[in-house]
């Protein structure tokens, strides 16, 4: 006897997809140290918020990620999660650098007696460490989306055009950085999130689709 087993993370890919849609849009940009000092408080207060909703969604996108993970129930999906995880690592680190180490290097430039030269080259030397947290990220998510993308064109479990769709997002991430262009700056980084956040709304969508739930296998 087969039942319908309902998907509450299907929920959580939605709600991941959210927040990060927030980052993205309400994320401040001021570049060079002499533009954060010119920056009013209220920036640094909305730079905090924005990368603390993208801290909350990394929680929700790995329980979609699970959740798709069991859906398709093979080891090279087990691989996805595995690299998923890590660019999770990955992107909290790099918020987490640009969201309040940033913020803290601009409080302490402000202070009397702060030398400029120094914070200016401790802001490149985090830039540098953000950006290549980030390149970590855009690649294991690469790899992930890719790899579960593959797995969904060879099983019947979710439509195949979301397979196509991964496939096709996978190697255009994979032919811009082949170019020259790394996916890691304001710009970038924003074109590869939101690319992304579109598959994982398409697929939190479909995971919250009921899936069948063998009663039989259970009371036997």
């Amino acid at each position: 006897m087969n039942a319908q087993l309902k998907s509450p993370e299907g929920t959580s890919f939605m709600l991941g997809t959210a927040l990060m849609i927030i980052t993205m849009l309400a994320h401040p940009h001021a570049g060079s140290l002499a533009g954060l000092l010119s920056v009013p408080p209220i920036v640094f207060a909305m730079n905090i918020f924005t990368h603390s909703m993208g801290l909350l969604s990394v929680p929700f996108v790995l329980l979609g990620a699970w959740q798709l993970t069991r859906r398709l129930a093979t080891p090279t999906a087990a691989l996805a999660f595995i690299a998923m995880c890590g660019g999770m690592v990955a992107i909290v680190s790099a918020m987490t650098m640009d969201g309040l180490v940033v913020s803290a290097l601009v409080a302490a430039a402000k202070r009397p007696g702060a030398i400029a030269g120094q914070l200016a080259t401790l802001l490149a030397y985090n830039t540098a460490v953000i950006q290549s947290f980030s390149l970590v990220y855009v690649v294991a998510v690469s790899v992930a989306v890719l790899t579960w993308s593959v797995g969904i064109l060879r099983s019947k479990v979710l439509p195949k055009w979301i397979g196509y769709y991964g496939v096709l997002m996978a190697l255009a991430v994979a032919l811009t950085m082949l170019n020259g262009i790394a996916l890691v700056d304001f710009i970038g980084i924003k074109l590869f999130v939101f690319g992304f956040v579109s598959w994982t709304l398409l697929m939190g969508i479909w995971l919250r689709k009921p899936a069948p739930l063998q009663l039989d296998a259970i009371t036997a």
